[in-house]
């Protein structure tokens, strides 16, 4: 009786320990053909010193290699997407819009108003400031209820542009205009204690009036000579303040200079 109940017992024992066994084999086997299939395919993110250790410690290090490197991807479009939109908006500025780029890119640019603004330092003035820094002051400043706006840097010309978009209708356009100056300038003298000259075009309707704009806006920084540096020039208030006759109004002078520079025949 005794030797009956034994070898009951040895025989479940048996059957437990063969089915632990076979479930245990069953389970490891898509463990198995995972980690082989990440070391094929995926050899770049191996490590050498995990070769002899559990599938496991290899997928959980493979695993943790490639989202490591998939951050590292995003940084790198994140860097690109950056590169391109400012090339955009270098574009837009010289008149080359497209809307398609546009919605790629995800810029909000639907407002009726634009208007473009020149800020321009002088060389020694500008080896005091981060570029990087003062571009992220000057979005997050455009960054408002009423409006939205995007700053873009011109390397040769010592300047940073601003690319101004109002969301509603504009009905006193010099006095928005003035606010926004004001509290432009301010905002360089909190950032950086200087006061750079701030040209500024005026306000057209539509998208396609950009380059314009800043043509009028680039025209109002080479009147400092007379207004001087560290002023604000409203490019529609600049006159011939001697008072002498001119065959063009000096404004239009100017524009023509500035529409030479750029290249747009258009505007010239």
């Amino acid at each position: 009786m005794q030797t009956s109940i034994l070898g009951l017992v040895l025989l479940i024992t048996l059957i437990g320990i063969g089915a632990a066994v076979y479930l245990t084999i069953k389970h490891y086997k898509p463990i198995q053909s995972l980690s082989r299939y990440m070391y094929i395919n995926h050899r770049t993110y191996s490590n050498p010193k995990l070769t002899r250790i559990d599938e496991l410690a290899k997928i959980r290090e493979t695993m943790e290699q490639l989202f490591e490197h998939r951050e590292q991807l995003q940084e790198k479009v994140s860097f690109q997407q950056s590169l391109v939109k400012e090339q955009y908006l270098l574009r837009l500025l010289k008149g080359d819009e497209n809307d398609k780029v546009l919605t790629e890119l995800q810029l909000q640019l639907n407002g009726k108003h634009f208007f473009v603004t020149k800020i321009f330092f002088q060389e020694e003035q500008l080896q005091q400031i981060n570029r990087n820094e003062i571009i992220n002051v000057l979005s997050q400043f455009l960054d408002q209820k009423d409006k939205v706006g995007y700053a873009v840097e011109l390397v040769p010309d010592h300047s940073f542009v601003l690319i101004v978009n109002f969301h509603d209708e504009i009905v006193h356009k010099k006095s928005v205009q003035h606010e926004f100056a004001e509290n432009l300038a301010n905002k360089m003298q909190e950032y950086c204690q200087q006061n750079p000259t701030i040209g500024i075009g005026r306000i057209y309707e539509g998208i396609n009036w950009i380059n314009r704009s800043f043509i009028e806006a680039s025209a109002a920084i080479e009147y400092k000579l007379i207004n001087g540096h560290g002023s604000v020039i409203f490019f529609d208030e600049i006159n011939d303040k001697d008072g002498k006759a001119f065959w063009y109004p000096i404004d239009e002078q100017v524009k023509f200079i500035q529409s030479i520079k750029q290249g747009d025949e258009a505007v010239a």
